[in-house]
Formats: C-alpha cells, structure tokens, sequence
C-alpha cells in the first residue's frame, strides 16, 4: 500500500499543476516516499477521490494545486468523517496561482521539494474550517470553507482574475483589484451579524475566515488564529475610489484594522444578508455571483494537516 495520495489538479495556475509532476515524482522518490498520484479532470472530482479515502489507506493526502484543489480536497474529507476529525491528514503542495492556505499551514511558500519533505516529514495539526450555507434558486446547500470566504469587492476581484491571461500569482491578483475599482465600485447595503450584534451600512466587501491572506498576499484579516475555534471577519466600507488606493498597501500588510473605514470582528456565527444579490468566492474560487443571504459558522478542530 502507498503511504501518500497524491491529488493533482492539472489545470492550477493555468497548467502548473501538470507540468509540476515531473519535479514531484523525483522529489518524492528521493524522499523514499511510496505514494500514488492522480489527477482531477473536472471541479468536483477532488472531492469525490477524497470523500472515498478511509483512514486506513493512506498516511496523508496531498493536495497538489492552489486554494481551489485545497477547497475541495477538505470538503470531500470532511463528508467522509461526518461528525468527526477527518480521518487522513491533508497535506499541501502548492502549484496554484493563491496558495492561501499552503502559507497559512506552512508559514511560507515552499517549493516542491520542501512542500514535499514537509508531507513525508512533517506533523499533523488540528485546525478549524468554516461551513457556509445558501438559499437559491436550487433550494439551501452548503460548503466548507478552509481558508476564507469573500462577499462582495474581493469576490469580484476573484470574477476579474479569471479574465486575466497573462500574470499569474500576486500580481495577477494586483491587477484584478484595480480593475475592480475602475469598473465594478458598487457599494450596496449589508447587514452583518456576528454572534447576535448586527451591523447595517453600504458596505465594500465582507470577509469572513479561518485563516489571515487571501487573494495570493492580501492580510485582510490579519489576526486570524487557525485553531482558536472562532471565525475572523473583517468588513469594509464604502470609501470613495481615489480612497481606496491608499488603502490597498494597507491591506498587504495588515495596518487596515486601525483604518475608521474597516471593522474587525471574532466569532462563532455570522450572516450577511442584503437586499441585492452579493457575489462570493469560496477559497478563491467563484462561489456565487448574486445570494442575498449568507450564514457561516465556525467549526472547530475538525481538520487534520499534515505541515
């Protein structure tokens, strides 16, 4: 039997997933790891390959992409343990375009031979995921979150990096902002209710999450802990546009949370809700573009990581 699945998406970062096997492969062996590698071949299929994994297969899985592959990977374990801790570790190799999580595990951005010593070698850490539910036009459904979910300007950032073609990572993201500034400023009324204290206001963006970067080098909420069994929420006002620049700097280094315009909030249950329809990404991956309500939960000391 293998000690570690390998689950690769092929098409993260536009191809870097596929054309890392090959460094992979060899970082793997050198290791003397025994190991299986598969790869998806369309969304939803890391989730099923890692909702069929029993605790008996495999030392860890690793998932071998960007935050979107991570996504998956978590909710298909997370099914498969219902009630309980997942029962394989989840370990990461980042190849994607975000890789928000691989840094918040790991605390840098590894390349594949560290990424690799750090699944074969590494420890296994208890950490909390966020559960998000729905109501459209398809009736409720829910999903789980292991890094962040986005509602409103930084979703449309993760609508407008999908356009992008030819800059990858942060900068790719850098663009999408303003881009979204120029073209998609609309800010709209929003309730926001952390654990029974509500807020009303035009609002920019909220973000609800589990762990501190997002969009590929933005600490929108900075002081976010893995493990503390409460979700992190930061919500943004509706600053004019020439106001918004200054603050962009801000939130690649985490000074927002002292800015009048920012609201920084802990807890266990939040919803957001607005009478126009919000967009949201999930894990920087598009989740919705137009829900009107939100509720999202922390659950803690449900995922095992292997970093």
């Amino acid at each position: 039997m293998s000690n570690f699945l390998l689950i690769v998406n092929p098409t993260a970062r536009r191809g870097n997933g596929e054309r890392s096997i090959p460094a992979i492969r060899e970082a793997m062996t050198n290791l003397g790891a025994s190991f299986e590698l598969v790869q998806t071949n369309r969304p939803g299929h890391a989730i099923e390959i890692a909702r069929q994994v029993t605790a008996n297969d495999y030392e860890a899985i690793a998932a071998v992409g960007g935050d979107g592959t991570v996504n998956e990977i978590v909710n298909g374990l997370i099914q498969a343990a219902g009630d309980s801790p997942t029962k394989v570790p989840m370990g990461i190799i980042p190849v994607g375009s975000g890789n928000d999580f691989a840094y918040m595990m790991l605390r840098n951005d590894p390349g594949i031979q560290e990424a690799c010593e750090r699944l074969v070698k590494g420890q296994n850490k208890l950490v909390d995921v966020g559960i998000v539910t729905i109501d459209g036009e398809n009736g409720s459904s829910t999903s789980y979150f292991a890094n962040g979910l986005g509602i409103g300007f930084d979703a449309q950032v993760t609508i407008e990096s999908r356009q992008i073609k030819l800059l990858r990572g942060f900068p790719m993201y850098f663009w999408a902002v303003l881009r979204t500034i120029i073209f998609h400023y609309n800010p709209v009324s929003v309730t926001v209710t952390c654990d029974g204290e509500s807020y009303t206001q035009p609002l920019l963006m909220v973000t609800t999450a589990v762990g501190q970067r997002h969009g590929g080098g933005f600490y929108v909420t900075p002081l976010a802990i893995a493990d503390d069994g409460l979700l992190d929420v930061c919500i943004s006002g509706s600053p004019s546009r020439p106001a918004i620049l200054p603050l962009i700097p801000r939130f690649m280094n985490g000074s927002h949370v002292t800015h009048p315009k920012c609201t920084m909030l802990r807890g266990h249950k939040i919803s957001v809700s607005s009478p126009e329809g919000l967009a949201a990404h999930i894990d920087g991956e598009i989740y919705t573009r137009s829900i009107k309500q939100f509720e999202m939960e922390s659950i803690p000391a449900r995922l095992w990581v292997r970093c």
